[in-house]
């Protein structure tokens, strides 16, 4: 997740590449933790790239847009 924050777009599709989980169900997945750090890139990257809701809620009910502005 730590790489969704931080790195660029390259290393988010090598981690995916080599099978990087993307099934998250509760607290923030890597969608919601890019959000938060603001890295719109590895954002659009992991959209292309792993089927998921951009609506989702974590167990706090946050959606990744919760995250980007708090």
């Amino acid at each position: 997740m730590t790489a969704m924050a931080v790195a660029k777009p390259e290393i988010v599709v090598a981690l995916l590449n080599a099978g990087a989980k993307t099934d998250f169900k509760s607290s923030l997945d890597p969608f919601m933790y890019a959000a938060m750090f603001g890295n719109v890139n590895n954002m659009k990257t992991w959209d292309s790239k792993v089927k998921h809701d951009v609506d989702r809620r974590n167990e706090e009910g946050s959606t990744a847009l919760h995250c980007a502005v708090h």
